[in-house]
């Protein structure tokens, strides 16, 4: 379909089998629809967030904060090695003091570090949130809503992290079960003629809130950087210096794509249709496709074109018996709409009357 500008909302009717313009004339064409009954809306959409992903892609994020603390704190090491793990680590829970903000980490620690882990476990969970995946940054209360969902999940994330049972910082180096000073050592410890931070036990509010809140803003921030920069550069074009400067403005999205096993510039809309079933760039997809549905428009090579009138109106020869996913080609740029924000309304016999969908 071409048009000159993207209306609101975008809206087809299915033409009668006699058209001439039909792609397929030698195709079953649609039958004349039932009268009887009212007309029934229908989604074919109902996939479901993908919770087993998101617990082993969280899974191996956690080893890996977890690996990458040890490897740099030589008396969490001592701890984990030499003291009875359960014992302190019940401990380290009922001394965690949460009367206060700060837990006497730097402030790029607090205020990059946590974000960021923040930012990749919410784009952990988006990326196997059907409804969330492939919406980009905009007005649209779906995207709104997706990246609040992300935020819930990255303050879970963030709860576990802190205290959680074995992969926790409470587990796997006591947080809150010593004091110390830092910078310095075990409380009470002094260093002379340097002014030292007070004793802490590293915890506080801090992580548990920053965490989510400022790793939701990193999501959108790359969102926004990658919709209002990237995409009017590269288009939907696959070249590799597109793809260097995807991965590279946004880092949470390239390391959220590394635990699923997927090259750091991986993109949904770009290289496969909403349901996943095109496989990705590194671990092909076993998954035997339904007959039933919608292909991506790649492989299609966007059939049925229609010509929208200035209201977003306009008539198609497609006869859809199952998911829609339109694609609106506009002079700046394609636009592909996944199956979930494709919605028809069918007579009581299921045969399409109208397809709508909203535009981005």
């Amino acid at each position: 379909m071409d048009g000159q500008k993207g209306p609101e909302h975008h809206s087809e009717h299915p033409r009668q089998p006699s058209d001439p313009l039909s792609p397929n004339p030698g195709a079953k064409a649609c039958p004349d629809p039932c009268t009887d009954g009212p007309a029934q809306y229908t989604e074919g959409f109902n996939e479901k967030i993908h919770w087993g992903a998101i617990l082993k892609q969280s899974l191996g994020f956690l080893v890996f904060e977890h690996t990458f603390r040890l490897a740099n704190d030589r008396y969490a090491r001592h701890l984990l090695l030499h003291k009875s793990f359960w014992e302190d680590y019940g401990d380290s829970l009922q001394h965690f003091d949460m009367g206060r903000w700060g837990d006497g980490d730097d402030f790029l620690v607090n205020y990059i570090g946590h974000p960021l882990q923040g930012a990749v476990s919410g784009n952990i969970f988006i990326q196997n949130d059907p409804h969330g995946r492939s919406e980009r940054f905009g007005k649209s209360g779906a995207y709104w809503k997706s990246r609040f969902r992300a935020m819930l999940y990255a303050a879970a994330y963030s709860a576990y992290f802190e205290a959680g049972p074995v992969l926790s910082e409470a587990a796997l180096g006591n947080e809150g079960g010593y004091t110390y000073v830092p910078k310095c050592g075990l409380a009470p410890c002094t260093i002379p003629g340097r002014t030292l931070k007070p004793a802490t036990n590293n915890t506080g509010w801090v992580d548990f809130v920053v965490t989510p809140t400022v790793g939701i803003g990193w999501i959108v921030l790359e969102d926004a950087i990658e919709a209002r920069i990237v995409d009017p550069l590269a288009g939907d074009s696959t070249a590799l210096k597109w793809k260097i400067l995807r991965g590279s403005l946004a880092p949470s999205h390239s390391m959220a794509n590394f635990f699923q096993g997927k090259l750091p510039w991986y993109r949904p809309w770009l290289y496969e249709n909403a349901t996943g079933r095109a496989g990705n760039l590194i671990v092909p997809s076993n998954k035997l496709k339904d007959p039933s549905e919608a292909s991506s428009w790649r492989d299609q090579g966007a059939q049925s074109p229609t010509a929208l009138d200035e209201s977003g109106n306009g008539a198609t020869a497609a006869c859809p018996s199952g998911d829609v996913e339109i694609v609106v080609i506009k002079p700046s740029k394609t636009l592909n709409i996944a199956p979930e924000n494709v919605h028809v309304r069918r007579t009581s016999d299921g045969n399409p009357s109208v397809i709508f969908a909203e535009m981005p």
